[in-house]
């Protein structure tokens, strides 16, 4: 995502196994005027660690069973969401950050209809939670149709929202909906945009 100047990159590469996701690697660069940020971690599984370079130098973090990155977090939850549909709870992911792993928390807020792009979807909303005034704390819509995958993510940065939607999607297994849009979900007075 690139905006005035502000940029910020993620990519992860992941295996999918029986039990999850299970990260490899991460990379996270954030830039802005005067100030460039940047962190990766190579997961060592079988010797339980990290080999992790960061803006301000190299240092191994200590692993845990099921811990995720800020990206793969996504596909974690998504995974979660699919085992627990149609009856959602809020639960807790260990989250390998910069420089540590926290325990964050996936909320469960309720069920909302999204229309985007005149096709329809049903989502189930989440609140990550990381800590208080973090800019990566954010409210996400996982659309039942895709797999619970993210359709919509929307944060805070510095009191300003940004919203980030999907507006691509490629997969052998799943189509996007038909262009029928929501009009009957509007009647019942489910929540459409």
């Amino acid at each position: 995502m690139r905006l005035l100047g502000i940029s910020t990159t993620e990519s992860a590469w992941f295996q999918w196994t029986g039990e999850g996701v299970l990260p490899l690697t991460y990379h996270h660069v954030s830039r802005e005027p005067g100030s460039d940020r940047f962190w990766q971690h190579r997961y060592d599984w079988r010797d339980m660690h990290t080999e992790t370079r960061t803006h301000d130098g190299e240092f191994e973090i200590e692993l845990a069973d099921g811990v995720v990155d800020p990206l793969t977090l996504r596909l974690e939850a998504a995974a979660r969401l699919a085992e627990q549909a149609p009856e959602f709870e809020s639960f807790e992911l260990s989250v390998l950050e910069r420089d540590e792993i926290e325990k964050q928390r996936y909320r469960h807020t309720g069920t909302e209809t999204l229309e985007i792009d005149g096709r329809c979807f049903r989502t189930v909303v989440f609140k990550r939670f990381r800590k208080e005034g973090s800019s990566r704390n954010y409210t996400a819509w996982h659309a039942e149709s895709l797999g619970w995958m993210p359709l919509r993510i929307r944060h805070e940065d510095d009191g300003k929202p940004i919203t980030l939607t999907l507006d691509t999607w490629d997969s052998p297994a799943t189509d996007l909906p038909a262009r029928t849009g929501c009009g009957s979900d509007q009647a019942a007075g489910k929540a459409v945009e």
